[in-house]
C-alpha cells in the first residue's frame, strides 16, 4: 500500500468509523531487549506509554495523512522538561523565602517605629523602653543587614532566570 491510498477501510464514512472504533484489538510483537528499551526510551521522552508511540506509528503507517507520530513529537515539545520544572519550583520557593524576609524586616521597623511613637504619644516611653526599641530597629535598620540578602536575591533571581523562568516574585 502506498501512502496515497492508505490500507484498510475507504471513504469518508469509513474513516469516522475508523476513528470511533474502540481500541478492543490486540498484536503481539516480539522485541530483542536493546529493541524494547529504545521503543520504552522514545515512549518516555514523548511523555507517553510505549503501546501509545508504536500504536501512532502504526497508525501512521496504514495512513500518513494521520501524523499521530507528528501530534506526539508537538506535544512533547511543549511539555516542560520534569527536572527543570523541579529546578524552577525550588528557585522560586527559595527567592519567594528570601523576598518575605527582605518584607519581614521592612515591616519589622515600621511596626516597632508605630510602636514606639505609641509608647511615646502614651507618655509611658521610658529611658529603658526606649534603649530595647532602639536596639530593635538599629539591627533591623542596620545597612548591612539589606547588603547580604540583596546579593543572594539577585543571585536567585539570575538562576531562576537562566532556568527559564519567567515569573517575577
Amino acid at each position: 500500500m502506498s501512502d496515497n491510498y492508505p490500507a484498510g477501510r475507504g471513504g469518508s464514512a469509513a474513516e469516522a468509523a475508523c476513528a470511533s472504533d474502540r481500541l478492543s484489538a490486540r498484536v503481539t510483537v516480539r522485541f530483542s531487549a536493546p529493541e524494547r528499551a529504545a521503543i520504552d526510551a522514545r515512549g518516555a521522552a514523548l511523555g507517553v506509554k510505549p503501546g501509545a508511540w508504536l500504536r501512532a506509528l502504526a497508525r501512521d503507517g496504514l495512513d500518513a495523512r494521520r501524523d499521530e507520530v507528528e501530534r506526539l513529537h508537538r506535544a512533547a515539545a511543549r511539555r516542560p522538561d520534569p527536572v527543570r520544572a523541579a529546578l524552577v519550583e525550588q528557585l522560586r520557593r527559595a527567592g519567594s523565602v528570601l523576598w518575605r524576609e527582605r518584607r519581614r524586616d521592612e515591616l519589622a521597623v515600621k511596626l516597632l517605629t508605630e510602636i514606639r511613637d505609641l509608647f511615646r504619644d502614651g507618655g509611658q516611653l521610658d529611658e529603658k523602653r526606649a534603649a530595647a526599641l532602639d536596639d530593635a530597629l538599629a539591627v533591623l535598620a542596620d545597612p548591612d543587614r539589606g547588603k547580604v540578602l540583596a546579593p543572594v536575591i539577585t543571585a536567585v533571581d539570575a538562576l531562576r532566570a537562566d532556568a527559564g523562568d519567567r515569573t517575577r516574585l
